[in-house]
């Protein structure tokens, strides 16, 4: 797939980053437009952080910016991937680390190319919330602990059933723990459908 990173070099020319960028493969087209480098290239062969670090060894000076993110709403890997995937597609990302289990996404970004609210954008596309960064995170509502603690109730309310002569039945108990178990394994689904929806 036909991507555009776009990124700022310091003192340099655009013939001398065709030069280097000459041995990656992937690269289509190099453009130097308004101070920034405007790279196509093909996200099957190479990755933007391949493109960095081919500058960066050559001794350019890439401007970067690295940015923390709280998302919420993943449960698993699939969930991080569906993130990766729909903010890689943001021109200005050069990296994307997410961790579904802190809830944490560390960005590499270019600078004034890329924001805060951009990325917003294409985390709840995937389907998830974006908390905002660290300095102003939001703090979600706990559903994971309430989800626990009903689970427990309901749990509890059907094993003391069981004991008690003439309460106990299959339709009873059917009953009560049908809601119950939608209620918890509610968000599991939802992110089942949006990795199925970004294809991961």
């Amino acid at each position: 797939m036909q991507k555009t990173l776009i990124t700022g070099i310091q003192d340099t020319s655009l013939q001398v980053v065709q030069n280097i960028l000459s041995t990656v493969q992937g690269i289509n087209h190099i453009e130097y437009i308004n101070k920034k480098y405007s790279i196509v290239y093909d996200s099957s062969v190479v990755s933007p952080l391949q493109i960095l670090e081919t500058l960066e060894a050559a001794g350019l000076y890439v401007e970067k910016e690295i940015l923390q993110a709280s998302i919420g709403g993943m449960s698993c890997v699939m969930c991080s991937k569906a993130v990766t995937r729909s903010v890689m597609d943001l021109e200005g990302i050069l990296d994307v680390s997410v961790n579904y289990a802190t809830g944490k996404a560390t960005l590499i970004v270019t600078p004034h190319i890329v924001t805060t609210e951009d990325i917003k954008t294409k985390v709840e596309e995937a389907g998830y919330q974006f908390l905002g960064s660290d300095a102003g995170e939001q703090k979600p509502y706990n559903i994971r602990l309430v989800q626990i603690i009903t689970g427990l109730i309901a749990g509890s309310i059907l094993m003391v059933m069981m004991y008690v002569p003439g309460v106990f039945s299959h339709w009873v108990a059917a009953v009560l723990s049908m809601p119950v178990f939608v209620f918890i394994s509610f968000h599991i689904f939802v992110h089942a459908y949006h990795a199925l929806k970004n294809r991961v």
